[in-house]
């Protein structure tokens, strides 16, 4: 299950958006991805000048990472890993160091 949450922060107590949908889909392989990415960058497309534009994923299954990943990758974006769903999902969800960045490495 990809969640892609990008709605106002979450007051939950010190928990993560994407443990909460966790707690809800268990048994699901939940990965984080397309949360920290604004629509009007994400509309601009993933190439500008030469650069790819950053797509971050989080997740603690990584089979189901690579999948997303690859998935990012398929649309041209620079999908980058930040790790397990608590840590790397917290980091990149609304409110977060990481979400609204408009970020790229080089193509």
């Amino acid at each position: 299950m990809i969640e892609i949450k990008t709605r106002a922060a979450c007051n939950c107590h010190n928990i993560g958006a994407s443990e909460i949908v966790a707690g809800f889909a268990q048994g699901a392989r939940i990965v984080k991805a397309f949360n920290s990415i604004r629509m009007a960058h994400f509309n601009e497309g993933p190439v500008k000048g030469q650069g790819r534009r950053v797509i971050f994923v989080s997740g603690d299954d990584e089979e189901s990472k690579r999948t997303v990943k690859d998935l990012i990758e398929s649309f041209g974006f620079a999908a980058i890993d930040l790790g397990g769903l608590v840590t790397g999902g917290r980091i990149q969800q609304a409110g977060g160091p990481l979400a609204g960045l408009d970020l790229f490495v080089a193509a």
